[in-house]
């Protein structure tokens, strides 16, 4: 601890951080920050040179030191403020302290009116038969609740000023290791509202979190210190718990009729929003206990980090398993980093942040479709939403168009906020099939838009335009030959077929059918049909409609071509006298304009951004930014202003298109998106920026999430058995998966690294076995016979025991057998094993009788065995032999060592000293092979 005081603003909306002031506090140590309820007050306080440091803010966001106050001679346990009765015309502030005096505990009491806030006064009360406290938390008016290991005893600060030395006193085992804290006035206001006979008589609340993961409530009068009236009540258990929060500001908090609470919690390096429901709590007795996760009906991560893992683990992967999953855009060596602890495993992403999603809904009625479109009603028209049956524009409902490509169309209305997942993952309610709005729900649609009067759906040779008045007309249009493709901006909509050679525009969709307009047929354009024929084998192009930054009335044309880019003004088109730009060379595999905003995807999976300045028909179009897929096919849709969407059948990436400061380098981030299976890919993908919400179709339907917070987690995977701190990690590349064992329980797992879904494997021999587990390797073998099925073989060294395993996996399952054991006698090994390339094992143990320091480096071998009516070569079985033995005496404690070919590099336990024995497996004169090693001076070696 430096003893610097720091006020920093976190911004919401970008990556930074202001610090607004700083403050030397003149002493390194812990310091402890003790706040006001009113965020105004605040001490700091050094538990072991007893100093108190008073704060107050006057202006929001500068604070200032009022005085200091020294307690003697003592060591400051806790501290908290006394909830008192605060008037901004006469505030004064209560502060209790307990502290270790002389070798007794004395409790303080600091009294100090707001309005004269440097004069303090302190009163102190020695409790002779007292205890040290473990956490001191204020629960009412005047009144504290000090934890001993114990008991729990109430304290007011009338019996400290007045020198009374007995308090209420009880036990309450859900309670025992309090962590955590806060007043919770609008807790106290729903259960009063859902339940008053039990809860209307008291005045205060507080939840409190303890070390076994419990957070419950308690409830309190204002004449609780005189009757010891107050109460219990359990809400939930998690597994992890360092801390709880509140949420004064959170709507459903604020409803007083809701009877649901959400608060906040931080577990295992995670932060977490949990949805409680209120109704039923249980009052705690002395010895009642929490279930785990008991009344919580949601729960939704919102931060996460690695703070806890503190190990390495590095490999790199044969082949490529679920390259959706990993962390690194530009790898193509399959190598992964993971950090290991004994809570979790985290895989961090190297090349770029991701953001987290929530699934907010699954509704599999649209797995038969492979197109989507999503409008959000409040944004339509209001002639439509009354034809729909919407009242009001305020609604949060979305209209939905879904179509097969063939002859399958359909539009659905769908209402977020009543719309559920039932246990069968099927929507419940809140979908709305619209029958009678589409103009063709039969043949295959290739385009469907409505604009502020129309609606407009385009199949493959008819145009419908639609009225939304009652009284309106229905316009087709159908020029006898089939549409390609349709671009479609602002009122101007362009069919063509480029086989044929037809290009034709309407120039004004709404203009048709107006009283005052006669009814214009599709219009062919010439020049442009020339063009497209003199292209000649050309047969893929594609048009954009853009407005013209320069006239707000102008539109432009961009001419997609596989090889390069043209473009002209829409006004050419009309006159049919078309001025076609300078060709712009890019090899074009889909593009996306809008705004100022070019991009590109060419065929070697390169992402470009263009910068054209003011005008694209003057030369100055240029490549700004590129951002290599490495070969992944992606497409692309708007997301926002200034952002854009890539994917592909497993992955979304969010690109920022406003370089980094002065860069030219683009900022992104991929989604981190739920693990749905190899063959549940990603169809179509349609974002709603307002809502920060994401519309996407799978193969087996439509999944609505919601973007949570930015992390640089790949993968955060807790772990079984968390308190058990001795653990070994190993990945399986054979199967994909990484194998905890854990030593304490003699239990193990496999977690799949795709999803984290664990597997627990047969512990029997590991529990059989008495002597303590030291390390697991797998041996380099191929003992491949099924082709359906994969085995690995692996060496788990015990105190005085090596144990060969053999591990299937076949069908989604994981078993697990011995094939051998191979015991030592009067000796035990050392915890560390080394395996070779060639799956030579090397292990280091010593003598268990006997004075000398006898230790032997031995080389083992697994060899196939067979008995002796055993011949054929499928009837061996492996087991582990030994090959060559190392005996010595006189050396200092090996503690570990290493294999460089057929040489051994030993280290001392206190890493001053290196030996090197020379060419191990040869026979000759043993010390003649033994070498020390020169260290440098003031050098020791570490491993």
């Amino acid at each position: 601890m430096t003893g610097h005081l720091l006020s920093l603003l976190p911004l919401n909306d970008e990556n930074e951080t202001y610090l607004l002031q700083y403050w030397n506090l003149g002493q390194r140590g812990q310091w402890d920050i003790i706040k006001h309820q009113n965020e105004k007050q605040f001490v700091l306080i050094h538990k072991e040179l007893g100093i108190c440091k008073f704060f107050e803010f006057h202006l929001p966001f500068t604070f200032q030191l009022v005085n200091n106050l020294t307690l003697t001679d003592s060591i400051i346990m806790n501290g908290s403020f006394f909830p008192t009765v605060y008037y901004d015309s006469d505030p004064y502030f209560i502060i209790f302290v307990t502290a270790i005096r002389y070798g007794r505990i004395v409790y303080f009491v600091i009294e100090w009116n707001g309005n004269e806030i440097k004069k303090k006064e302190v009163y102190q009360l020695t409790v002779f038969d007292g205890e040290k406290t473990n956490m001191a938390l204020p629960i009412g008016l005047n009144a504290c609740l000090v934890e001993t290991p114990l008991k729990f005893s109430l304290v007011s600060a009338n019996q400290i000023m007045s020198g009374e030395t007995e308090f209420h006193s009880f036990g309450l085992k859900a309670l025992k290791g309090i962590k955590s804290f806060f007043p919770a006035p609008l807790l106290l206001s729903k259960l009063q509202k859902l339940d008053p006979d039990t809860f209307e008589k008291f005045q205060y609340c507080t939840v409190i979190s303890s070390s076994t993961g419990n957070i419950c409530f308690c409830v309190t009068e204002r004449s609780t210190i005189i009757n010891g009236n107050l109460k219990f009540f359990e809400l939930t258990r998690f597994k992890g718990l360092k801390s709880i929060s509140s949420l004064p500001s959170n709507p459903l908090n604020l409803d007083s009729k809701s009877p649901s609470y959400k608060l906040i919690v931080i577990s295992f390096s995670r932060t977490l929003e949990l949805t409680l429901t209120l109704r039923d709590l249980r009052c705690l007795d002395t010895k009642d206990i929490i279930k785990p996760l008991n009344n919580i009906t949601f729960k939704h991560t919102i931060d996460s980090s690695t703070e806890e893992n503190f190990q390495i683990l590095a490999f790199t992967s044969s082949k490529t398993y679920n390259t959706h999953t990993g962390s690194n855009i530009n790898d193509k060596s399959n190598s992964q980093v993971w950090l290991t602890s004994p809570n979790a495993i985290t895989q961090p992403c190297i090349d770029y942040k991701l953001r987290k999603v929530h699934q907010i809904v699954h509704l599999k009625q649209f797995q038969i479709f492979n197109h989507l479109k999503i409008w959000k009603c409040k944004s339509l028209n209001i002639s439509l939403l009354q034809r729909l049956g919407i009242e009001h524009q305020k609604t949060e409902s979305s209209l939905i168009f879904t179509t097969d490509a063939v002859s399958n169309n359909r539009m659905c209305l769908l209402d977020l906020t009543i719309t559920a997942t039932d246990a069968n993952d099927e929507s419940a309610q809140g979908l709305i099939n619209i029958e009678d709005l589409l103009c063709d729900s039969e043949n295959e649609t290739i385009f469907l838009d409505f604009t502020e009067k129309n609606l407009i759906q385009v199949t493959r040779n008819t145009i419908y335009i639609d009225s939304f008045d009652a009284d309106g007309t229905l316009v087709k249009i159908s020029p006898g030959w089939e549409f390609e493709n349709v671009a479609y901006n602002d009122g101007i909509l362009i069919v063509w077929n480029t086989k044929l050679g037809q290009v034709s525009y309407i120039k004004d969709v709404d203009a048709i059918g107006e009283f005052s307009t006669p009814i214009l047929s599709l219009i062919d354009s010439k020049c442009v049909s020339l063009f497209i024929r003199q292209l000649g084998t050309v047969k893929n192009i594609n048009f954009k409609i853009t407005k013209s930054a320069d006239d707000p009335i102008e539109h432009i044309i961009w001419i997609l071509l596989h090889d390069r880019i043209i473009c002209t003004y829409f006004s050419s088109w009309i006159s049919d006298t078309v001025v076609f730009s300078k060709d712009y060379n890019s090899k074009i595999q889909q593009a996306l304009i809008f705004g100022p905003h070019f991009c590109v995807v060419d065929h070697e999976s390169f992402f470009q951004t263009y910068s054209f300045k003011n005008n694209p028909l003057n030369n100055d179009f240029i490549c700004t930014s590129r951002i290599n897929f490495q070969g992944k096919d992606v497409k692309l849709r708007k997301f926002g202003q200034n952002q854009c969407l890539a994917f592909n059948s497993f992955e979304i990436f969010v690109i920022n298109l406003q370089p980094i400061s002065q860069s030219e380098e683009l900022d992104f981030y991929k989604l981190k998106l739920p693990h749905l299976g190899n063959f549940n890919s990603i169809i179509e993908v349609c974002p709603d920026t307002n809502n920060n919400q994401l519309f996407i179709l799978y193969s087996d339907g439509l999944r609505i999430f919601e973007l949570s917070y930015l992390t640089s987690n790949n993968g955060n995977f807790l772990l079984k058995s968390t308190r058990s701190k001795n653990k070994k990690f190993l990945y399986l590349d054979k199967i994909n998966r990484m194998l905890i064992l854990n030593q304490d329980l003699r239990e193990w797992e496999c977690v799949r690294l795709s999803d984290g879904k664990a597997v627990s494997l047969d512990s029997r021999f590991l529990k059989d076995d008495s002597g303590e587990i030291l390390e697991i390797k797998e041996l380099p073998m191929a003992i491949e016979d099924n082709p359906l099925e994969k085995k690995i073989i692996l060496l788990i060294t015990f105190t005085s025991s090596l144990k060969l395993v053999l591990l299937t996996a076949a069908k989604n399952k994981i078993s697990n057998e011995i094939i051998h054991s191979y015991e030592l006698e009067n000796s035990r090994l050392l915890d560390h094993l080394v395996v070779t390339p060639q799956g030579e094992i090397f292990v280091l143990d010593y003598k268990v009788m006997g004075t000398d320091n006898e230790m032997s480096f031995n080389k083992l071998k697994v060899v196939k065995h067979h008995a002796d009516n055993e011949k054929r070569e499928n009837s061996a079985r492996l087991q582990i032999a030994l090959e060559r033995k190392f005996t010595f005496k006189s050396w200092s404690t090996v503690k570990t060592f290493t294999v460089v070919g057929d040489n051994i590099i030993a280290a001392t336990n206190l890493g001053q000293k290196l030996y090197l024995i020379k060419d191990f497996s040869l026979t000759y004169n043993e010390g003649t092979r033994v070498y020390p090693l020169e260290i440098y001076p003031d050098s020791k070696v570490q491993r």
